[in-house]
């Protein structure tokens, strides 16, 4: 019998811990966890020290998990998202309450994060995106921490705002970057922006999956019909069905092994111009899937990709 189980932190809104599991589930223990596990958002390099409370983030994060356990409910064909329709619309109204000024648009007083948080979910409005990019132009680095960092550029990317994205993962601050980091000897990824505690450790690590999706574009989906790689326009408002037409023609869908059964590929890249070629690959459970393009001088991108068949001899790179 499949199982499901997670853990909410105690200062939720108006929650207490919260645990859900299927029957023949066991409760987990969590009497190890720390009361400050991973809770809040802070710049450590900063004088103002802006942190989001930390009932903001475990509340987010309690209704990130209810959203995504109706998803996998529905696809598992069961009767909780019933169950948890009541409750994960009680948990918004409660969020936005706390935390969503109607006046202005933002979460948190546009502090950190905190309207990616919100538009993460779902929530917000036009001002919200506004404001989120408005914020981070003019500061022009990061101000967030583990989640907030992952959280505000998936954001700007969702939103368009690509170009402000790839400014961010490049910056060059003293404050904080992974310019600095690097600039300071770096190899592995540092614990905290100014090089306190450990320097090899993943927890900026999740914005690297951007460079997969976003820069290079790669999306895959479950293959419910043959596998396909679909070249779409640079342009994250553009319908999927169009296809990219550089100097040299339309692009067309590169032969596909007999062995891709497992995902459908698609190639949507951003809409930043900041970057003017990438080229990198990933390994899929149907071969290398290598992608490169270069922004020509008409404005169009021009892209190639292969699929080679798994088992050969290749290495994903980025």
């Amino acid at each position: 019998k499949q199982r499901c189980c997670f853990w909410i932190p105690k200062n939720c809104i108006g929650n207490g811990i919260r645990i859900f599991w299927t029957a023949r589930a066991q409760k987990p223990d969590i009497s190890h966890i720390p009361r400050r596990f991973w809770a809040g958002e802070e710049d450590p390099a900063s004088e103002e020290k802006e942190q989001l409370p930390e009932a903001f983030i475990n509340t987010f994060y309690y209704l990130h998990g209810l959203q995504e356990m109706m998803q996998i409910s529905e696809k598992m064909n069961n009767k909780l998202p019933i169950r948890f329709a009541e409750r994960e619309k009680n948990v918004k109204n409660a969020f936005l309450d706390a935390y969503f000024d109607p006046e202005t648009g933002d979460f948190c007083e546009g502090r950190a994060a905190g309207n990616a948080y919100g538009l993460a979910l779902g929530l917000g409005d036009e001002r919200t995106k506004k404001h989120l990019v408005e914020k981070y132009e003019a500061l022009e680095r990061f101000d967030t921490g583990i989640f907030g960092t992952s959280m505000l550029l998936e954001q700007l990317f969702s939103i368009g705002a690509g170009d402000l994205a790839v400014r961010l993962l490049t910056n060059d601050s003293e404050a904080a970057s992974f310019a600095h980091m690097k600039r300071n000897g770096a190899t592995t990824l540092w614990e905290r922006w100014d090089g306190r505690e450990s320097h090899n450790h993943p927890m900026f690590g999740a914005c690297v999956r951007l460079l997969f999706t976003q820069i290079l574009g790669i999306r895959m989906m479950p293959a419910a019909q043959p596998p396909v790689v679909i070249p779409t326009q640079p342009d994250v408002n553009t319908q999927p069905t169009q296809a990219l037409k550089p100097l040299n023609g339309e692009l067309q869908p590169p032969a596909v092994p007999a062995s891709a059964q497992h995902f459908s590929y698609e190639i949507r890249l951003s809409s930043q111009r900041q970057l003017t070629w990438a080229k990198g690959s990933i390994q899929t459970p149907d071969g290398i899937l290598s992608v490169s393009w270069e922004l020509l001088e008409n404005g169009e991108k021009q892209v190639e990709w292969s699929l080679a068949p798994a088992g050969e001899d290749k290495v994903p790179t980025m």
